[in-house]
């Protein structure tokens, strides 16, 4: 807690440990960064790795604030810098694709919390008090999205915690968006606006609480169960589901956090991630229900068919993106999951008897290639979702190499002529050879195994993920 104006503090009080979970992550993100180094000092070192800062974070964690015992009863120790420390390290993990070293942070982050009662209200006042109530609410946002993307049970439950938002009134509220953030070339690089990112957080924390209930009420393991058995309750849970879903953009929609689609893309990147969260929530809930749905002649309600709803939600993905990808200097790996979901959807349309307009399926496909190649440049989840899509496309598309892929999008998409020159040089140039846990670099084509911790291969809800690991496996080829 701190204001921007006040360059003094917090810095000189962080704790060690806190720093270096905070330069892990950041270091990730800095390398996206076209920034130039301002000395020519040859004694000024660049960043160190993200490795270095990983694992420094990890000792210090076990060191003693009193003595310098090194224990690993130190690191187990509840206490808000241990908590803060763990829940960025399983950001920062979830980032290079260590899911499941990121879901073990993020459980044992969750257990300290609960032990110091962050999921209450705290009696005191002031920054103390929320320090508390900022770091619960991103720890519950990042539990929810790992129980999502891997199918792992919720383990905070909104229904246990009364802990009230953040306040919005805190500085950072009010900062303005970075100019750096934007690239040079775009329009309207001087319209710099608010970043509204308490507001974001707590719009955020409203869509997780809809993500909780998908998780917990579709893909929980007893309401799995019940769907399977009772068709009407699965479709009214569906349904239900849904609508909160509406609301939720409903409602942003009639904010100032609403999604600007207008040739001005005003969004700050904080709304643009919440959106395409949201679509790829629409996405999973309704998934599971397309074969029912098809093979129930009785569903005659055109505007909920689900594979319809998928499909339009997964358009939408690709519409944002198009419009705000290359505007900003790269965009959050939260995202990764998200345009590969959406990127599955348009592959099982794709293959179907009547897939619609294959041309228009065939760029938005190597649209997200594209995208998640950039991305994986900085991020290894995403460069091995980018494999695994690139290996699934037919080689008749001329998709067997990701510089195919993207020069097929550059030539076909003359608004986004500059998408490869200035991203892509500078993440080349700051790519790293290192295939440690914190600097991993991107899957080669058969570098797939993270793909086995989403989701539950055994269950039918589970059909589209589990067809594209068919598709490596048996490395069958289809036409689109």
């Amino acid at each position: 807690m701190y204001t921007s104006f006040d360059y003094t503090y917090p810095s000189p009080t962080i704790p060690n440990v806190l720093a270096c979970a905070m330069f892990a992550i950041a270091v990730c993100v800095e390398k996206l960064q076209p920034v130039s180094q301002p000395f020519d000092d040859p004694h000024i070192m660049g960043s160190e790795e993200p490795r270095f800062y990983f694992e420094e974070s990890l000792n210090l964690l076990q060191r003693s604030n009193d003595t310098s015992d090194k224990s690993l009863k130190n690191a187990f120790t509840p206490s808000i810098v241990n908590c803060q420390t763990l829940t960025i390290l399983s950001l920062q993990q979830h980032g290079v694709a260590e899911y499941s070293r990121a879901a073990i942070f993020c459980g044992l982050a969750s257990s300290m919390a609960i032990e110091l009662r962050l999921h209450r209200p705290h009696e005191a006042h002031g920054p103390q008090c929320e320090i508390r109530y900022r770091l619960w609410w991103n720890l519950f946002i990042l539990e929810k999205m790992i129980s999502c993307e891997m199918g792992r049970p919720v383990m905070l439950r909104v229904e246990e915690t009364d802990t009230p938002y953040p306040s919005t009134s805190e500085a950072d509220e009010f900062e303005l968006l970075p100019s750096r953030m934007k690239r040079q070339n775009t329009t309207n690089i001087n319209v710099v606006g608010k970043m509204h990112t308490l507001s974001i957080l707590v719009t955020t924390i409203q869509l997780s609480v809809t993500m909780e209930r998908l998780s917990r009420e579709v893909y929980g393991l007893m309401s799995r169960r019940a769907i399977r058995d009772d068709r009407s309750f699965g479709e009214g849970k569906r349904m239900e589901i849904w609508s909160s879903f509406q609301k939720w953009e409903s409602d942003t929609e009639a904010s100032p956090l609403r999604l600007d689609l207008s040739s001005d893309v005003t969004s700050v990147p904080g709304v643009v991630t919440n959106y395409v969260i949201m679509h790829s929530g629409v996405i999973l809930l309704h998934r599971p229900f397309i074969a029912r749905w098809i093979s129930n002649p009785a569903s005659t309600n055109a505007s909920a068919h689900p594979l319809k709803i998928c499909l339009n939600s997964a358009n939408a993905i690709c519409a944002i993106l198009e419009k705000y990808f290359d505007h900003f200097y790269g965009l959050p790996c939260d995202m990764v999951f998200s345009i590969f979901t959406a990127a599955s959807t348009l592959l099982y349309q794709s293959k179907q008897p009547d897939g619609g307009d294959n041309a228009e399926s065939q760029r938005r496909l190597k649209m997200c290639i594209h995208w998640l190649s950039v991305l994986g440049k900085g991020w290894n989840s995403a460069g091995a979702r980018q494999q695994l899509l690139v290996d699934s496309m037919p080689r008749d598309v001329n998709m067997t190499t990701l510089v195919n892929a993207a020069a097929a999008v550059d030539a076909q998409e003359s608004t986004s002529s500059q998408l490869l020159s200035e991203q892509e040089l500078m993440y080349a140039r700051h790519s790293t050879a290192d295939t440690t846990p914190g600097t991993a670099k991107p899957g080669a084509a058969e570098d797939w195994e993270f793909l086995r911790g989403f989701g539950d291969s055994s269950d039918e809800f589970y059909i589209l993920d589990e067809e594209l690991r068919v598709l490596l496996e048996s490395d069958q080829q289809w036409n689109l």
